[in-house]
């Protein structure tokens, strides 16, 4: 029996076109990737960072920054007076709580000497340090002293345990041997400013120069090469005693105030007056010049005193001793003084108080 030609139409154009409901339940759909937009900002940074190295980069030194650090730390000042604190009456109490005692310079260096004893530090020829706080305020309150620096000829010369490199110019040929004993490093006259010239003679890391005034005319071309430290009368590197010079500043105490950036009204400075084994009397007289020569840098017309305070130290110990400054320079410490001021005032009385309260 024939078929419809409906059906047969029917079921050719199915097979050949596949679309008959159970082809198209076992034929795999296929989706074809299409993008129609953009991709996203964060992400094509991220492959940028990707492909691009990164360069560490070092960070230089700010002064700025470091100045924010000091700012956030807590200020201290330390022009302060201990006055306000009780006096100990023990031999043992927290030095903290109470006010620091102050004693004689003979008094500070025997104790050094008792720590340092051989059975205990073993340093009996230790360098001692003295510790010296100033009152930088000038004429007026709101000006200051300037930079101090300086070099003292000590009465009682010793070992500071440091090198200091001396070039002397002079014409002089009886005083050169004298001063090469004496401890300088280079000593000649016009042969030896032209083998500086000429680059035969180098100098290097010259602490300083000593020059007589007769070569000084032919010293001047070297004033590039030394700079800060070509000879000057105001210190004294010019003089016709090349040998007296040469063991000032070979054997003098130098020094050099620094300064507080936050509180510019202190100043202090720390150097070495002796060894712990000299003679007590030499030791105090090398003191002695070295507070001479700060107070001759006083401004003339400062109402008080260029030093505020004094100690004594010796390294490798940790103890510092404060001095007595009356027994030292004949001042009392301001401290004190307010202390007698108040005790000398008369008590207040309830009188007083009410005619206070009535007028606030």
């Amino acid at each position: 029996m024939a078929a419809p030609a409906g059906l047969l139409t029917k079921s050719l154009s199915a097979v050949l076109f596949g679309r008959t409901l159970l082809g198209s339940l076992l034929r795999p759909t296929y989706v074809e990737p299409c993008r129609g937009m953009a991709a996203r900002k964060g992400t094509r940074e991220k492959a940028r960072k990707k492909k691009v190295k990164v360069e560490i980069q070092k960070v230089a030194f700010d002064p700025l920054s470091q100045r924010e650090k000091k700012n956030k730390m807590v200020f201290k000042p330390k022009m302060v007076d201990d006055y306000w604190r009780f006096v100990p009456e023990d031999d043992v109490y927290a030095q903290r709580f109470f006010r620091q005692k102050s004693i004689t310079f003979e008094q500070a260096v025997l104790q050094h000497r008792e720590t340092h004893h051989p059975t205990m530090y073993n340093r009996p020829d230790s360098l001692l340090r003295l510790r010296v706080e100033l009152d930088m305020h000038g004429e007026k309150k709101t000006r200051f002293v300037g930079k101090l620096v300086g070099l003292v000829d000590t009465p009682h010369p010793f070992d500071q345990e440091v090198k200091r490199t001396i070039v002397v110019f002079t014409n002089d040929t009886t005083a050169r041997n004298k001063v090469l004993e004496a401890g300088a490093h280079l000593v000649g006259g016009s042969e030896l400013i032209k083998g500086i010239q000429s680059g035969d003679v180098t100098l290097r890391n010259a602490d300083f120069v000593i020059a007589s005034p007769d070569i000084m005319s032919e010293l001047a071309p070297l004033r590039g090469i030394f700079k800060t430290k070509f000879p000057h009368q105001r210190n004294g590197s010019i003089t016709d005693d090349v040998l007296d010079a040469t063991r000032k500043f070979m054997y003098g105490i130098e020094y050099e105030v620094e300064k507080d950036d936050r509180e510019p009204e202190f100043g202090w400075l720390e150097c070495s007056i002796g060894k712990l084994d000299m003679p007590v009397e030499q030791l105090k007289a090398n003191m002695m010049a070295l507070i001479q020569d700060l107070n001759s840098k006083s401004p003339p017309k400062k109402n008080e005193p260029l030093i505020w305070r004094l100690y004594l130290l010796c390294p490798p110990g940790f103890e510092k001793f404060k001095l007595d400054l009356f027994d030292i320079l004949g001042i009392k410490e301001r401290g004190v003084v307010k202390e007698e001021v108040e005790e000398k005032a008369p008590p207040k009385s309830e009188d007083d108080d009410e005619a206070v309260a009535a007028r606030q």
